[in-house]
């Protein structure tokens, strides 16, 4: 039961902060630089944010206690969420105007980039805060 309950907590997380970053993907794409928009820009954070649960939940559970299993996990977690990402960077590169291709790349990768640190840092967190409950 408690694992659920921590799941839940993860997504609605992830949730908020996808929902933070599509607002200023509005605010940059729809202020700042409108002429350079596409719809595709605006479903950016939230792709990030369902492959990120999805593979969250994956290296929380229990049975990756084991500082060897979590390694191997966590490896290949990353290196999968690696390739999901670009193919869908390539897809979506290919079916965007020109003039929107450069600013699409670049918010992608900042994108990626913050999701990485947000996944990071929520691991360390979850993981240090088991550490500390089982001592």
């Amino acid at each position: 039961m408690f694992f659920y309950l921590k799941m839940k907590s993860i997504i609605i997380k992830y949730l908020i902060f996808a929902i933070v970053l599509t607002l200023v993907s509005f605010l940059i794409f729809g202020f700042i630089i409108p002429d350079k928009s596409c719809l595709p820009v605006y479903f950016v954070p939230a792709f990030f944010a369902l492959i990120s649960i999805l593979f969250a939940i994956l290296i929380t559970k229990p049975k990756f206690n084991k500082i060897a299993k979590f390694s191997a996990v966590f490896m290949a977690s990353n290196m999968i969420k690696l390739i999901i990402y670009f193919v869908y960077l390539i897809l979506v590169f290919l079916n965007v105007n020109n003039s929107a291709r450069v600013p699409f790349t670049i918010f992608f990768m900042a994108t990626y980039l913050v999701f990485a640190s947000y996944d990071t840092l929520f691991l360390l967190k979850f993981f240090g805060n088991k550490d500390k409950k089982t001592e």
